[in-house]
C-alpha cells in the first residue's frame, strides 16, 4: 500500500509537467484540446502495469529526471504520434460519422499504392528479429536485445544477474550488427 500511496504522490507531483509535454506535442498534431485524455489514458495504462517495477523506474534517476518520467513522455508521445498507437485507435473510432448511409456511396476510391503504416513497421520489425535470429549470438546477448528493443524496456531494467556495463555493451554491439546488416541504418 505504501508503494502504490508513494506512486499517487509521484504522479501528482509531475502531472503538470506531463500535461505540457502532451500540450505541446497535441498542438504539433494540430489535436488541442486532446491532451488531457492522452495523458489520462496514458496514466491508466502505466499504472496497470508492475507497480514493484513503477517504483523502481521511480527511484532511478536518469539525466535529471526519473526512468518513470522518460517511460511516461515516451509513452505519450508514441500515443500521439503512432497511428497504430491504442489513443489512435480509440481517437478513429470516435470520429466516425456513425450516421452516414454508407448504402448510398457508390464508390469508394481507394488507392492501391497507400501503405499501411502498421504493415510497414510489422515487416520492418520482423525483418530486424530475422536478422537478429541469423546472427551467430549467445542467446543472453538475443534476449538483452530484444529486452529492449522489442519488448521497449530500458535497460537499467534489466532483470538478470549479467553486469549493467556488459548489459549496454552487449545490446550496442548487437544493435550494431543488425544496423550493418541493414545496410546503413535502421530504417525507423
Amino acid at each position: 500500500m505504501a508503494k502504490s500511496s508513494e506512486l499517487n504522490n509521484y504522479i501528482s507531483l509531475r502531472y503538470e509537467r506531463w500535461l505540457d509535454y502532451a500540450k505541446y506535442h497535441c498542438r504539433l498534431r494540430k489535436m488541442d484540446g486532446e491532451e488531457y485524455d492522452v495523458l489520462n489514458e496514458v496514466l491508466t495504462s502505466v499504472l496497470q502495469k508492475d507497480p514493484d517495477k513503477l517504483v523502481k523506474l521511480m527511484n532511478t534517476p536518469k539525466d535529471g529526471y526519473t526512468e518513470l518520467d522518460w517511460f511516461v513522455l515516451a509513452t505519450i508521445n508514441r500515443n500521439i504520434t503512432s497511428p497504430s498507437s491504442p489513443w489512435q485507435q480509440k481517437r478513429v473510432c470516435r470520429n466516425i460519422d456513425r450516421n452516414i448511409d454508407y448504402t448510398r456511396i457508390s464508390k469508394i476510391d481507394v488507392e492501391e499504392e497507400e501503405e499501411d503504416r502498421a504493415e510497414t513497421i510489422l515487416n520492418k520489425m520482423r525483418r530486424v528479429r530475422d536478422i537478429l535470429d541469423n546472427l551467430k549470438l549467445s542467446e543472453i546477448a538475443k534476449k538483452i536485445f530484444a529486452f529492449k528493443f522489442f519488448d521497449g524496456e530500458p535497460l537499467s531494467a534489466w532483470k538478470g544477474n549479467e553486469d549493467k556495463a556488459f548489459v549496454y555493451s552487449t545490446y550496442n554491439q548487437v544493435e550494431q550488427m543488425v544496423k550493418e546488416k541493414l545496410k546503413g541504418g535502421l530504417l525507423f
